[in-house]
């Protein structure tokens, strides 16, 4: 089962990477290495540096909002730990469609560091539930701020985008409110599934029932008895997408462009909630070509190219170049016979 899981991350790292130069070349119309040299040699070091201390700080927002939520499930994550499990996930989300290999790889490193099951389970749910918290009352607005009253068609695939993520979201609700219906779903599908597996759906249909069971519960009992501790899952969650959206005009500003920070900010909003909902490893390909429509308006012709591969290093490819490694070593090592 491991190697699979490695085998398909790095044939969703090897996607992601040939989507991202097709997609520099088609944003950049001819993006070439001395074009990036020269946009490196135009860039102030300070803002460089200040580019990573936000890369670091989403990562450190992130280990500390999962040792939040396991805190108010009575767990406890030592810092280095919770550290891993945001770097590893990070990584997976990036080199998997949707980003589904990130709750995965999330839940089985925290069970592998002693939490139960149905809480790692609960701290996936927390987490996509304020993502989705923060992303549909604030896109409204960043859709009007970042692309004015005629959006057109990044207001076609916004809507396109909120519809499957709220069809998505229900759905899950649903199964939470009726797990029961897990059972039944269960039982039915492993009737077209030959040999063991199917001889045991009623073991196995209980099994997951008693799961999804334990994380409706633990879900609901969080939400209802820790109201104030959610406070701070709220804030956490807002410092990860500030370190995100705020590269954009940080990185403007280092090479001597005067940036519009709400207006390029409320922009990279939109269009990362786009290519979220496309299935693409890390919305690569199609990230690039969405951040030429922010960018292309402020930057000579010649610089964009090497603008995009700069800015999705510190948005995307420098998790992939830390998270990668990070996740391999907290895989369990097979003993020797």
């Amino acid at each position: 089962m491991q190697t699979r899981v490695i085998k398909s991350f790095r044939t969703g790292l090897l996607a992601a990477v040939i989507l991202s130069i097709c997609g520099l070349a088609l944003a950049g119309r001819g993006f070439s290495p001395g074009e990036m040299l020269a946009i490196l040699g135009r860039f102030k070091p300070l803002y460089l540096g200040l580019a990573f201390v936000l890369s670091f700080g989403l990562w450190v927002a992130e280990a500390v909002r999962v040792q939040v939520i396991l805190d108010l499930l009575g767990e406890k994550m030592p810092f280095h730990l919770a550290l891993t499990v945001a770097l590893s996930t990070a990584f997976a989300l990036g080199v998997t469609p949707f980003g589904a290999g990130g709750p995965p790889v999330q839940t089985y490193l925290l069970t592998r560091y002693g939490i139960s099951l149905d809480k790692s389970l609960t701290v996936a749910a927390v987490q996509a539930a304020w993502t989705l918290g923060f992303f549909l009352p604030v896109l409204p607005l960043a859709l009007w701020l970042g692309f004015g009253h005629n959006p057109g068609e990044v207001g076609s695939l916004l809507l396109l985008g909120i519809s499957w993520l709220l069809l998505l979201v229900l759905g899950v609700g649903w199964l939470l409110r009726y797990p029961r219906f897990i059972y039944l779903a269960t039982v039915r599908l492993c009737r077209f599934v030959p040999g063991r597996l199917s001889r045991r759906r009623h073991s196995l249909a209980r099994r997951v029932y008693h799961e999804v069971l334990l994380v409706s519960r633990t879900f609901a009992l969080m939400l209802s008895s820790k109201a104030r501790g959610l406070i701070p899952v709220t804030l956490w969650t807002a410092v990860t997408w500030g370190c995100v959206f705020l590269n954009g005009p940080l990185l403007l500003e280092g090479i001597g462009i005067p940036a519009p920070w709400l207006q390029v900010v409320a922009q990279q909003i939109v269009i990362y909630f786009v290519i979220s909902t496309i299935p693409l490893p890390g919305g690569s390909g199609l990230a690039e070509m969405g951040a030429a429509l922010v960018f292309k308006p402020l930057l000579p012709s010649h610089f964009l190219g090497g603008f995009i591969a700069v800015w999705r290093f510190f948005t995307y490819y420098l998790q992939i170049i830390i998270g990668g490694p990070v996740f391999w070593q907290a895989l369990p090592r097979r003993s020797n016979p």
